[in-house]
């Protein structure tokens, strides 16, 4: 099975309460990549500055913090 990643995005929703990553990141790449996943039945991830590799069912805050090296 193979798995897409794609950074995160400093776009987000504002939302106070802890929602899905999906939701929490604005971006038209990041929804790209989980929708070509989710056609070919692979796995799917986002690669966050602050909580590293999750899935996009992962509830986050709002947060503010760069992707570092």
């Amino acid at each position: 099975m193979e798995l897409f990643a794609t950074y995160c995005s400093a776009d987000k929703r504002l939302d106070v309460e802890h929602i899905p990553a999906l939701e929490r990141y604005v971006s038209e790449r990041i929804n790209g990549v989980y929708t070509r996943a989710k056609t070919i039945g692979g796995r799917f991830g986002i690669l966050s500055g602050r909580f590293a590799l999750i899935s996009a069912e992962h509830a986050i805050p709002d947060y503010d913090h760069l992707l570092q090296p």
